[in-house]
C-alpha cells in the first residue's frame, strides 16, 4: 500500500484558519457548504478523497481552494483533469476574475500558448529560484498522460511541486456509469506513477457500483468517501406523457406552451438529435422566444458563441443535445426540459440538476412517449459494443429510466433509491419540498401509466406468445460505440399512433406500434429498417379503414411478423410475466 503523502506544516494541527482565510481572500466566500470542509481537510492531510455531491454542490471549490493553499505554502501546482473544454473555460474565466494563476493545455488553446506553458514549467523545475507560475493547470485525460506532459510531471514530482490531482466528472471512468469514456481508464496510471500525490475524484452521479469502480480504476481503494444527499429539494419533477396519435405535434405543443409561459426565465431544453434541436429552436424563435441551438454539427466558434450569449443572459433558452451542460456553472436556470427520454437515471439526474443551482424553486420536465423508448431500445440492441457487458449495462440503465417513467410513484423517492438513498430526515418529504407530479396528483399519474401499460402490453403479449420467437445474436467484434449519446439521425422512427378518446387503442395504430416494437428488437441494419418502413407505408396506403376486432389485429400482426422472419425478444424485457398475464385478461 502506498504511503500517504505528508505535507509539512499543514499536517500538524487544524487547517481551519488557513482554509477560512483563503476562502475569504481568494474566493470571496464566508462559509463552506456541507461536505466541502471534510474534502479539503482530507486533501491537505495527504489523503485520497472520493466526493459525491449533487450538481451545484460545490465540487470545483474542493480542488480549487486546496490548490491555492498549496501554491501559496509549497509553491506547488495542482492538476485538474476534465473531459469538457467548455467546463474548463468557464472555470478559468472565474479564476482569472479572482486573479488566481491558472491555465489549461488543450486543443482549444493555440500551439503557441501550450508551448509557453510547457516552457514556463520547465524553467521553474530547472531552477530552484524560479517559482511555479500557476496554482492550477487544467488538462484533458488525453493530455495528462502524454509523454511530454508526463516528463514535466516527473520533474515537478522530483521537487515535490505537485499539489493534488483532481479528476472531475469521475463517473466517466466507469463502464457502469452513464457517460463512460475509455480515455479515463488510463488515469489509474497517476497513482502508480505518483503514489504520494493525493487524488480527488469528484462526481455528481455515482451509484454504489460506480463508486467502487471509480476507486478501483483510479487505484484509490482507501480513499476517504464524502457524500452529500442526492435530494435536490428545490426542484420539482414533472413527467408529461404523449398519448395522442401525433407524437411530434403533441411534443411540440407541450414545449411551446411551457416555454412561452416562461419567456423571461432562463432554461435548457434537451433533445437527443440535431434535427430535433433545430426544429425546437426554430419553433420557439417563431414564437419570439429568445433562444439558440447548440449541437455537435455546429462549428466550435458557433457553439461557443451560443453558450456565451446564453451564459450572459442575452439568450433566455438554449436548446441542446446531450453534449451541452456538463460543468456549466449558471445559477439562475429555472427549468430543464427533456424533450425526449434520457438513456439512464444518472443522465436524467445530471441534466435536471442544472436547474436551480441558486437554491430557488426550479422545474424538471420530462416528455415521455413509447416511441422514444423504442428508439433507445433499438440503439442499445443494435449498437456495436466491444464487450457484451457494456450492452447489458446500457440496457440495465434504460430499464431503470423506463421504471422511473412508467411507475406512478414519487419521482424523488425513486431517484434517491436508485442512488442508494432513502428520503428521510433531515431531507423533507417530497410533498413539503418542491414536489413532483406523482405526489401532487396520484390519480392522474396512475391513469397515464395505466394507459401506457395497456398500449405496450396489448401487443407485447402477442409478441411474447408468437410462433417465431428467436434469440438475438450479438456481434462483439466491433469497437464500443456509445450509441445512446450520439446525435445520430432518428428520422426513420415512426411515432406511436394511439387514440385516447375513451382510452381505447386504435386497432391500426396497435398494429403499427407492434411491428415497430418487433423491429426495435431485431438485429437489423438501419437500411433494412428503412426498407421495411417504406413497405409498411405502401401497404398502409393500400389499406383503408380500420380493423374491427382485436383478433384481426393479432392475426395481421403475426402475419406481418412472420412474413418478415423477425427475430425478437419477448415483452418480458420491459414487463414482468405477471404484468403481461394481467393485461392479457383485461
Amino acid at each position: 500500500m502506498a504511503a500517504k503523502r505528508i505535507i509539512p506544516v499543514l499536517c500538524s494541527g487544524s487547517h481551519d484558519s488557513l482554509i477560512e482565510s483563503v476562502l475569504d481572500s481568494a474566493f470571496g466566500l464566508q462559509e463552506l457548504r456541507p461536505g466541502q470542509r471534510e474534502v479539503i481537510d482530507g486533501l491537505l492531510s495527504g489523503h485520497d478523497v472520493l466526493f459525491i455531491a449533487p450538481t451545484g454542490g460545490g465540487k470545483s471549490l474542493c480542488y480549487q481552494l486546496p490548490a491555492v493553499i498549496l501554491a501559496k505554502t509549497h509553491d506547488a501546482v495542482s492538476i485538474v483533469i476534465s473531459p469538457l473544454l467548455a467546463l474548463v473555460q468557464n472555470q478559468l474565466d472565474a479564476l482569472h476574475a479572482r486573479q488566481i494563476a491558472s491555465t489549461s493545455i488543450s486543443s482549444s488553446q493555440s500551439a503557441a500558448h501550450n508551448r509557453s506553458v510547457f516552457e514556463s514549467l520547465s524553467k521553474a523545475t530547472a531552477n530552484t529560484m524560479n517559482s511555479i507560475p500557476y496554482a492550477i493547470i487544467y488538462v484533458t485525460p488525453e493530455t495528462v498522460l502524454s509523454p511530454r506532459f508526463l516528463s514535466v510531471l516527473n520533474k515537478l514530482s522530483a521537487k515535490r511541486k505537485i499539489g493534488i490531482f483532481a479528476v472531475d466528472e469521475a463517473h466517466c471512468i466507469s463502464s457502469w456509469g452513464h457517460d463512460f469514456r475509455a480515455k479515463y481508464r488510463q488515469l489509474g496510471e497517476l497513482k502508480r506513477l505518483f503514489p504520494n500525490v493525493p487524488i480527488l475524484a469528484a462526481t455528481a452521479t455515482a451509484t454504489a457500483k460506480v463508486r467502487q469502480d471509480i476507486q478501483f480504476q483510479l487505484g484509490i481503494s482507501d480513499a476517504k468517501l464524502v457524500t452529500r444527499s442526492f435530494n435536490r429539494s428545490n426542484i420539482r419533477y414533472e413527467f408529461k406523457y404523449v398519448l395522442s396519435n401525433a407524437v411530434d405535434d403533441e411534443r411540440r405543443k407541450i414545449i411551446v406552451d411551457f416555454v412561452c409561459a416562461r419567456r423571461q426565465q432562463c432554461g435548457i431544453v434537451y433533445a437527443r438529435t440535431r434535427e430535433l434541436v433545430e426544429m425546437i429552436s426554430m419553433v420557439l424563435s417563431s414564437k419570439k422566444v429568445s433562444c439558440g441551438a447548440y449541437h455537435g454539427g455546429m462549428s466550435n466558434p458557433d457553439r461557443l458563441s451560443i453558450q456565451n450569449r446564453w451564459q450572459s443572459g442575452e439568450l433566455k433558452v438554449i436548446v441542446a443535445t446531450l453534449a451541452f451542460g456538463m460543468g456549466v456553472d449558471k445559477d439562475d436556470v429555472r427549468y430543464v426540459l427533456n424533450a425526449d427520454l434520457p438513456a439512464s437515471i444518472e443522465g436524467f439526474y445530471q441534466q435536471s440538476g442544472r436547474a436551480g443551482r441558486d437554491g430557488l424553486p426550479a422545474l424538471s420536465i420530462l416528455i415521455f412517449s413509447l416511441s422514444d423508448l423504442r428508439k433507445l431500445v433499438f440503439l442499445v440492441e443494435n449498437g456495436s459494443y466491444k464487450h457484451e457487458s457494456t450492452r447489458k449495462a446500457a440496457m440495465h440503465a434504460l430499464e431503470g429510466m423506463k421504471g422511473l417513467a412508467m411507475h406512478p410513484k414519487c419521482r424523488r423517492k425513486m431517484i434517491l433509491r436508485h442512488f442508494g438513498e432513502a428520503l428521510g430526515p433531515p431531507e423533507p418529504e417530497c410533498s413539503i419540498s418542491a414536489g413532483c407530479d406523482a405526489c401532487s396528483d396520484p390519480n392522474r399519474a396512475r391513469q397515464n401509466v395505466d394507459l401506457l401499460e395497456r398500449m405496450f402490453t396489448d401487443f407485447s403479449y402477442v409478441v411474447a406468445n408468437g410462433e417465431n420467437r428467436g434469440k438475438r445474436k450479438h456481434d462483439d467484434d466491433h469497437d464500443s460505440v456509445e450509441e445512446s449519446e450520439t446525435d445520430r439521425d432518428e428520422n426513420t422512427c415512426h411515432p406511436t399512433k394511439i387514440q385516447t378518446a375513451a382510452e381505447e387503442i386504435d386497432a391500426e395504430s396497435m398494429i403499427e406500434q407492434g411491428i415497430l416494437l418487433v423491429r426495435s428488437n431485431v438485429g437489423t441494419s438501419s437500411k433494412r429498417l428503412r426498407e421495411l418502413e417504406k413497405r409498411d407505408a405502401q401497404e398502409e396506403r393500400r389499406t383503408q379503414g380500420r380493423l374491427g376486432s382485436s383478433n384481426n389485429v393479432r392475426s395481421r400482426l403475426l402475419s406481418r411478423m412472420n412474413a418478415q422472419s423477425a427475430a425478437f425478444r419477448p415483452a418480458s424485457t420491459f414487463f414482468s410475466a405477471s404484468q403481461l398475464e394481467n393485461r392479457s385478461k383485461r
